[in-house]
């Protein structure tokens, strides 16, 4: 089944001159290599991840649960 590039960018509003001026010249494709590189740094391995930062501190949370959440940020 062959994918309608065209159908889906006008689908979701994105620009479709922009999209493939970035799409054809490698940009999109340097930008998405940039960040599964960042991912990677980050020891990020499934999506969805949400990353919290404050001052010096850093924390991955891949749980989704609200009292996670309260509880990593009291832990700030």
């Amino acid at each position: 089944m062959a994918v309608n590039m065209s159908s889906i960018v006008n689908q979701t509003g994105i620009d479709e001159a922009l999209f493939s001026l970035h799409f054809n010249d490698g940009t999109a494709e340097a930008a998405l290599q940039d960040d599964l590189s960042y991912m990677a740094r980050l020891g990020i391995r499934t999506l969805p991840t949400c990353l919290i930062q404050c001052k010096d501190k850093a924390l991955l949370m891949q749980s989704f649960a609200y009292a996670d959440y309260v509880s990593a940020i009291e832990g700030f």
